[in-house]
């Protein structure tokens, strides 16, 4: 039997400047509401908005199967040609966690500077 889920709540908003659905999420991120935010990313895409920007601000409390859906969410809203990154608070347990499994990086660098900052790499030096 399952035991009780944990609490939380997701809000989204679309009042951010360049046009991404604002997901804000608060409470607790594990495996007995995770579906719940990956439905949300889910019913974004099918709607159209592949722009998401995730707020984990007010997330107190995340496991792996939060960190699975989040990793799961980014590739596909990439799939569809879109552009997923997430937003935590510094110094937080959650970005902690992210930062311990390498993820923290990967999931809130802004994908458009990260493409700008690769191509600036592979151009060769010129003297």
């Amino acid at each position: 039997m399952d035991g009780p889920a944990s609490a939380l709540e997701i809000e989204v908003s679309s009042d951010d400047p360049s046009g991404a659905a604002n997901v804000m999420v608060d409470g607790e991120l594990d495996v007995s509401n995770v579906d719940r935010l990956y439905e949300c990313v889910r019913k974004l895409i099918r709607e159209g908005q592949s722009n998401i920007v995730l707020n984990l601000r007010r997330l107190r409390y995340m496991d792996s199967t939060g960190m699975a859906i989040l990793v799961a969410a980014r590739k596909r809203a990439a799939d569809v040609g879109g552009q997923f990154r997430v937003e935590v608070q510094p110094n937080s347990i959650v970005a902690r966690l992210l930062e311990i499994s390498g993820l923290l990086r990967i999931l809130t660098e802004d994908p458009q500077a990260a493409t700008a900052t690769a191509t600036a790499k592979k151009k060769p030096l010129t003297e």
